[in-house]
């Protein structure tokens, strides 16, 4: 990646602007730890990774902006404030304009003469960088900090409550993610890109606490099963009936959690003892279909 610390020291300050309610948790030192345990490079230049993850967030915010509006959109604004021609960004554009006149680099010189300026493609090049593994270390970040921070407001009758659920993400129509996630009717009689989404959240605070994103064949329990590996002792997870399964009651109750989750009608359950007004203890039978697990010594580990 390009370095240019002039300009970096610009769009660090562009970004000081936007997200402004965003500061305390997306801080450059948390934007940079998340890289660091990704393994991704930070860089040097003007769209390095604490950038990067700025110009994500406000793509998420003006969704209806192509990338090109949202690299020059926050500029724009301050440039229509008052006074915005005495502060430091304004002189960089003043000085840009009086460098006009200045003879012409080659068009494949990455230097620019207003620092205020990244060109799409450059943006294109440099969030390649971002893998899958930088955002879910971020995830991983914000939730264990907030939890740190506010644990309590996370809790309900002593148990970390905690939400699942799943749903189905429509796709730009581009061909390598066709081929990747799968595709399915999106009701106009074409055939959308579409992935499978389940995450894990704390529903007192809607904060997103672990997710998987899978192509749209791999189903709902299956990547459920893998994030129930994230409950500790004592937690109580919601779910919709959707993700009634043994398989994942009995891997839940190994991770000494409790859940609550809709009945089905037709679930055979065998009435162990009456707790109360609509309240009994339920016993159910491994169903014919589940092979239990088993050691390498051929011994059963599962019940």
């Amino acid at each position: 990646m390009f370095t240019d610390e002039h300009r970096r020291i610009v769009w660090d300050q562009i970004r000081q602007h936007d997200l402004q309610a965003f500061t305390k948790w997306l801080s450059p030192e948390l934007l940079t730890t998340a890289a660091a345990e990704a393994g991704v490079r930070i860089g040097k230049g003007p769209l390095y990774v604490v950038n990067l993850a700025w110009l994500a967030a406000a793509a998420a915010l003006h969704a209806s902006r192509s990338f090109a509006d949202v690299l020059t959109l926050t500029l724009k604004l301050l440039a229509d404030t008052e006074g915005f021609a005495g502060t430091p960004l304004g002189k960089e554009r003043g000085n840009a304009k009086r460098r006009k006149g200045t003879p012409r680099r080659s068009k494949h010189d990455p230097r620019r003469r207003d620092g205020t300026v990244v060109s799409e493609e450059a943006f294109t090049k440099a969030r390649r960088v971002l893998s899958l593994d930088y955002w879910r270390a971020l995830f991983t970040l914000l939730g264990e900090r907030f939890e740190a921070a506010h644990g309590q407001g996370l809790r309900w009758r002593g148990f970390r409550l905690l939400a699942l659920d799943g749903t189905s993400i429509t796709l730009p129509g581009w061909k390598r993610l066709a081929t990747y996630f799968g595709t399915a009717n999106n009701g106009k009689g074409k055939r959308a890109p579409q992935a499978r989404l389940v995450m894990l959240q704390f529903p007192l605070a809607r904060i997103p606490y672990r997710y998987e994103l899978a192509p749209n064949h791999v189903g709902e329990k299956t990547l459920a099963s893998r994030l129930i590996e994230f409950l500790l002792p004592n937690d109580l997870l919601l779910l919709d009936r959707g993700f009634w399964s043994y398989g994942l009651f009995w891997q839940m109750q190994n991770r000494q959690a409790f859940f609550g989750i809709r009945l089905f009608k037709t679930a055979t359950l065998k009435t162990l003892g009456r707790l109360g007004p609509k309240d009994r203890l339920v016993g159910r039978k491994r169903p014919a279909a589940i092979r239990p697990a088993r050691t390498r010594a051929g011994s059963r580990t599962a019940p």
